[in-house]
């Protein structure tokens, strides 16, 4: 049995070199070992047996490597063609949409807030009017069960929404991000009606506040409202 897994662990060390036929000499390997165990435990061709059982490890330990090292090499192959076709899609988007909008949508002026809204200030584009109807920058109206953290105190900011364009709009509370001092902050929840959404007709209006909790020593809170998804469009509302 020692000279039986000798021979075998040989074969399966020299064929484990060949890549992705050594896969299937594995078994030669396999079995190489359990002869030499069999053999040791018999006392048997001691030497052979123990030269076996190295050579079978060592072809089924180069096996493994050359498995992993093929499959990296396919799975780069497969996550560049992944890369390659989401960036053709990028450009199809872009190329579609630049058109419908009048710019480019990977644009950067696209992005950016040209300006300010205060409270009772009115915000109006081709398709939609945002009124800052009203904030509180100390909301207490909160249930009573409801925890805010440390330091921290409670926002709420009313806003009314119009349709001013000939297809439906929508609008939603959780396209609202708030910042105090240039750091984003958490909704509160807490609150009866602390969310809204609505698919707007046109000429129609709806109304919803949105409730954030921001530290108390915050020198400046403002929010934004994503008006446009594709272009990344946004207004800007000062609370303090």
């Amino acid at each position: 049995m020692g000279i039986a897994s000798l021979v075998l662990g040989i074969i399966s060390l020299i064929m484990s070199f060949i890549p992705v036929i050594g896969i299937f000499f594995v078994l030669l390997a396999i079995i190489s070992i359990i002869l030499g165990i069999i053999s040791l435990c018999k006392k048997q061709d001691k030497g052979k047996s123990i030269a076996g059982i190295i050579t079978s490890v060592m072809a089924i330990i180069i096996t493994i490597l050359y498995v992993f090292v093929i499959g990296g090499i396919f799975a780069g192959i497969s996550d560049s063609k992944l890369l390659e076709k989401a960036e053709e899609a990028k450009r199809t988007i872009e190329n579609e949409y630049s058109d419908y909008y009048g710019t480019n949508v990977n644009s950067n002026t696209s992005k950016t807030i040209q300006r300010q809204y205060s409270e009772g200030e009115k915000y109006t584009d081709d398709e939609l009017e945002i009124t800052f109807l009203s904030k509180d920058t100390n909301f207490t109206e909160y249930s009573k069960y409801a925890t805010v953290k440390d330091g921290y105190k409670v926002i709420k900011a009313e806003f009314e929404f119009e349709n001013v364009g000939n297809t439906n709009k929508y609008v939603s509370s959780y396209n609202f991000d708030c910042y105090a001092d240039g750091y984003d902050c958490d909704s509160f929840w807490s609150v009866e009606k602390s969310t809204f959404s609505s698919t707007l007709s046109s000429g129609k209006k709806t109304k919803g506040a949105v409730y954030f909790q921001v530290p108390k020593n915050s020198e400046s809170i403002t929010l934004e409202y994503k008006v446009n998804s594709l272009k990344d469009q946004k207004v800007e509302f000062i609370i303090e």
